[in-house]
């Protein structure tokens, strides 16, 4: 059901999203970005969903095929947002437009519907203002506004606050609305993007029980990366080493476990708790205090494969892959996750090791641990091409370059590198879910 908000004068007011920025700062297209299983964009479009009209800017078309939504284009390129926002008054039949940003993850309907409500008619924008400061990307504007923005348009001029000074302008302060002032924060650069993760982001807690809710709908595939942590992922992803698994899933980052080592990590990934509750705290702690995602599973439906050694004592027991006649255990664990593929097994789970291998030897951003991603996103690449079902990429820490190889971070309560708490989620495109 569709809402149009009302005050005295009943104002409908569209929603306007622009997603055409260059996104330089951040060094890839923001509103592709993954956050929480979606992207930036379609986080944004959900917020927005009980608005009458949603039209969406944009510099291409060919990046957003699949909208159900109106999408315009930028006519002068690289003009920014006032280019957007003449674009969607043009096309918008409402009387109102909120303006937002594509890179907006925190928005929710409740404080869109509590601004919107503010409208009387009388207004030709009404402004949101955080810490005073003015946040154009995150306002109303009227479609009486139009003439005024094609004449600061035919001038050259750039700046949104202008706009402010041409017509009735009423300010909201963020502050007093009482939605909290990081509700329409963009997020701009890599450093905005890991506060974020690690501030409202994904756990993983929620790993198992996400699990057992696909498990529910289809046959599921893990493949589960050791040691490909979140920053290890984007330098492989800026420097082309990942093809597959860059264009074939939308990744996340995911906050890991305190102290972020595999056995703890691995432990909360297959059980959904901490290791408060499922009780590994190191490395040489292996039985579990509570039960895993294996539990009343046995080898008929489901293939656990894992290196040469087994990590955690669990209900169904792995199977291993020692290194063998030249071939490291992760070519044999791919080996026999296409061969479980094929056999149509419900549920496989493979724990690649090698990544972690190279990445503690040689350093997290060494040829050595490239290679081995590479090789990584070609064993993922041949799972793929076998597995019929929902397919998913986890992993459980990050590593820190430590001059001298890897390490990983600290078991105490103390952190170095944001990267030691981010980890890597990545939902398939194909399954659905984004």
């Amino acid at each position: 059901m569709h809402i149009i908000w009302e005050s005295d004068f009943m104002a409908s007011v569209a929603a306007g999203i622009l997603a055409g920025g260059l996104s330089s700062r951040m060094g890839e297209d923001k509103p592709a970005m993954a956050w929480k299983g979606r992207t930036f964009l379609d986080t944004v479009l959900s917020a927005c969903s009980s608005f009458p009209e949603i039209c969406v800017s944009a510099g291409d078309r060919g990046k957003f095929p699949g909208l159900d939504c109106p999408v315009v284009l930028d006519e002068l390129k690289e003009y920014g947002p006032l280019e957007g926002l003449y674009q969607i008054l043009r096309t918008i039949r409402s009387d109102y437009v909120f303006l937002l940003a594509a890179d907006m993850p925190l928005l929710n309907q409740h404080f869109l519907q509590a601004v919107s409500e503010r409208v009387t008619g009388n207004e030709d924008c009404l402004v949101i203002r955080k810490a005073g400061r003015p946040q154009p990307l995150c306002s109303i504007y009227s479609k009486r506004l139009l003439p005024a923005v094609l004449r600061l348009r035919s001038q050259g001029e750039h700046r949104m606050r202008s706009l402010f000074e041409t017509g009735r302008t009423v300010y909201l302060d963020l502050e007093d609305l009482g939605y909290g002032t990081e509700v329409a924060d963009n997020i701009n650069t890599p450093e905005e993007y890991e506060k974020l993760c690690m501030t409202h982001g994904g756990r993983m807690e929620e790993f198992a029980p996400a699990l057992r809710r696909y498990l529910e709908k289809s046959a599921v595939l893990v493949c589960y990366l050791d040691g490909f942590g979140y920053e290890m992922y984007r330098y492989a992803f800026r420097n082309k080493r990942i093809p597959f698994i860059s264009s074939h899933f939308l990744v996340t980052p995911v906050r890991t476990v305190r102290p972020p080592l595999t056995n703890p990590a691995m432990a909360t990934m297959i059980t959904g708790v901490s290791p408060d509750v499922h009780g590994i705290h190191s490395h040489k702690e292996r039985t579990l205090a509570v039960p895993t995602i294996f539990a009343g599973r046995s080898s008929s439906d489901t293939s656990f494969l894992e290196g040469d050694t087994r990590i955690l004592v669990t209900e169904l027991a792995p199977v291993l892959h020692p290194a063998r006649q030249g071939r490291g255990c992760d070519e044999w664990i791919a080996d026999d996750a296409v061969k479980a593929a094929l056999m149509h097994v419900p549920f496989i789970f493979a724990h690649f090791h090698e990544i972690d291998d190279k990445a503690h030897e040689f350093g997290p951003y060494s040829e050595a641990c490239m290679e081995q991603a590479e090789a990584a996103d070609s064993q993922v690449r041949r799972i793929s091409a076998a597995f019929d079902g929902r397919m998913v990429i986890i992993s459980d820490h990050g590593v820190t370059d430590s001059g001298n190889g890897g390490v990983h971070g600290k078991t105490d309560d103390s952190y170095g590198n944001p990267e030691e708490m981010l980890a890597v989620w990545g939902e398939e495109y194909a399954a659905g879910r984004v």
